[in-house]
């Protein structure tokens, strides 16, 4: 994974990024990891409940933490059964963000299915903006530090 990423989440197994066109997930456990690009993807959801306790435990102290799963559900085109990442561990806005980029580029890929064709510089320019909300959205639900945004921005504005 690379620095690349819009969001970058720990599930139980995996570390799944989410770029710009593509999700990438990798186990940590092992060698398995695939690249999803957002064309292939059918759906999303985010299923939430309750999961198994979170026990911790120190040298004098037992704690017992109820955890939520957070799993998110991808159905893709060519799959008959869902990609699903539980992010139990990641806090909920964070989640939220990676939902709502999975959703614009979805939104987006279909806008460029059915759109006529548009020469590259408009493709670019709405490319361009599309980045801009995703970062706006990750700063507003605070994955992303003020100085985080204004890099962002400044690298997003300069190409």
């Amino acid at each position: 994974m690379t620095a690349d990423a819009l969001v970058e989440l720990a599930s139980i197994d995996k570390t799944v990024a989410f770029y710009d066109d593509r999700i990438e997930y990798r186990s940590r456990i092992g060698s398995k990891h695939g690249v999803i690009p957002y064309r292939r993807v059918n759906s999303i959801a985010l299923v939430e409940g309750f999961a198994v306790p979170i026990v911790v435990t120190t040298k004098d102290t037992l704690a017992v933490t109820p955890a939520t799963s957070k799993k998110v559900v991808i159905a893709l085109k060519s799959r008959r059964r869902p990609l699903i990442f539980d992010f139990r561990g990641e806090a909920t806005e964070t989640v939220n963000a990676a939902m709502a980029i999975v959703q614009q580029r979805l939104a987006r890929a279909t806008r460029e299915d059915s759109a006529p064709e548009v020469d590259d510089g408009d493709r670019e320019r709405r490319r361009r903006a599309d980045e801009l909300l995703t970062t706006a959205e990750l700063h507003r639900a605070g994955v992303l530090s003020d100085e985080e945004f204004e890099r962002a921005k400044a690298r997003i504005l300069e190409r």
